[in-house]
């Protein structure tokens, strides 16, 4: 394959084959080409997990992509609709079909969908989706066109049991204002996404949670730190 496309490149007219650029990529995603010693060509194959699901699975086929979960081939997305006063399990309408590589996914999925139906102007009010599907970025997104995005939560928060950030109460900008025991920050510091409060180190010292508690300890203070996407996760958990 490599004599082959060396052969060949800088031939414009075999270059714009199919068949010739089909066999560069597969050669780019599958191999690792190398000059060696005395200008010495040598190729090593690539271990199966360093090459992505994107990658060439059929000559024949470009379209299709790579799923651990799924294996070889293409995805479909589908949105079905129902109103309050029907049963969710019997759908009356599909307002959203793609088909996509395997590939992609699905947490990739909600913002076209939501863009394809709103354009046809079937938006719906509530979305409900697996777990895939909800991560904050695609709530916000819906919620930004009047959907209500309802998934389950992805998260490990909870099994260290450690207590969860939902336990502190924050304010209108998912900053905290108070600890589960009632003690309020001594600082607060927010950069983009991400937010720190401080707390009163003898307080949380004879604390009754401090075994559990996400806190920090610091020089003087008690410090926690966390992204705002988190706190909103944990909230959405509780």
């Amino acid at each position: 394959m490599v004599e082959l496309v060396e052969q060949y490149g800088g031939e414009a007219e075999i270059e714009q084959m199919r068949s010739y650029r089909t066999m560069r990529r597969v050669l780019g995603e599958s191999c690792r080409v190398r000059v060696a010693e005395e200008g010495r060509i040598e190729v090593e194959v690539k271990e199966g997990k360093e090459v992505g699901g994107d990658s060439v699975q059929n000559p024949s086929d470009l379209d299709a992509g790579y799923s651990g979960h799924k294996g070889q081939g293409y995805s479909v997305q589908v949105m079905e609709t129902f109103t309050p006063e029907e049963e969710p399990k019997n759908p009356r309408l599909l307002t959203y079909v793609a088909v996509t590589s395997a590939a992609v996914t699905d947490h990739h999925a909600v913002v076209p969908a939501l863009e394809a139906v709103e354009e046809r102007k079937v938006l719906p009010q509530e979305l409900l989706a697996d777990t895939l599907y909800g991560r904050d970025e695609n709530r916000t997104q819906a919620r930004e066109r009047g959907v209500e995005l309802i998934a389950p939560v992805n998260s490990q928060e909870g099994k260290s049991g450690r207590m969860p950030l939902s336990s502190f109460r924050v304010n209108a900008e998912d900053e905290i204002i108070e600890c589960p025991t009632g003690q309020a920050p001594q600082r607060t510091k927010r950069e983009k996404e991400v937010v720190t409060v401080w707390f009163d180190r003898q307080v949380c010292e004879g604390c009754k949670h401090k075994e559990t508690c996400p806190v920090l300890l610091s020089n003087k203070r008690i410090r926690l730190s966390y992204e705002l996407k988190s706190m909103r996760s944990s909230r959405r958990r509780r």
